[in-house]
């Protein structure tokens, strides 16, 4: 397993649905909901669902949470936990946040308009360097990137080129099966 690199669990970048980045909330979650069902019927390879802009290019993928996220623009607002430390206990710093900016208060009040007014571009997280992976890197840096940036896949990078996603579920099967072959247990 210290042998296997990134690339011999990374699905082709071609097997992903996707999205323009001009697709409003309603589009989104239809797409999300179609990707999933699906997969879920072996028609699809991939459920994760990959945005895109005008000339094709990955600007990274949408999750259901991520739509959610979507229907309260302020949430880009509170702090970016991926640049902070962890802290155990945040719900005083979110309630303190809530009040001061009257926010996550009622995110599924206007649920229709918000559906239809709201685009993907708006609420789409961008692909940090963190969130990406070279090709030849071996499996114990993927798993260090999936612990500490708390990420479910990883954008696999062969030189400047995208050419994949690494999920952690792929990672952990192959780290179970080692566990069960090389183990004996």
């Amino acid at each position: 397993m210290e042998k296997t690199k990134v690339y011999e669990l990374t699905a082709p970048i071609k097997d992903f649905p996707r999205i323009s980045e001009e697709a409003n909330f309603a589009e989104a979650a239809k797409a999300l909901h179609q990707a999933q069902e699906n997969y879920l019927s072996g028609k699809g390879k991939q459920r994760i669902l990959l945005v895109e802009n005008k000339q094709g290019k990955i600007l990274g993928k949408l999750s259901p949470l991520d739509l959610m996220r979507g229907l309260e623009p302020q949430y880009h607002r509170l702090a970016d936990v991926s640049k902070s430390a962890f802290v155990a206990n945040y719900e005083y710093v979110i309630k303190s946040m809530r009040e001061q900016m009257s926010i996550l208060e009622k995110p599924l009040n206007d649920l229709c308009r918000k559906t239809g007014e709201s685009k993907v571009k708006d609420f789409l997280k961008p692909v940090i360097e963190a969130q990406t992976i070279k090709a030849q890197s071996s499996l114990n840096e993927a798993l260090h990137k999936f612990i500490v940036g708390r990420f479910d896949s990883l954008f696999v990078l062969d030189g400047e080129k995208l050419t994949g996603i690494i999920k952690f579920s792929d990672l952990y099967a192959e780290i179970y099966m080692t566990i069960v072959e090389e183990c004996k247990l």
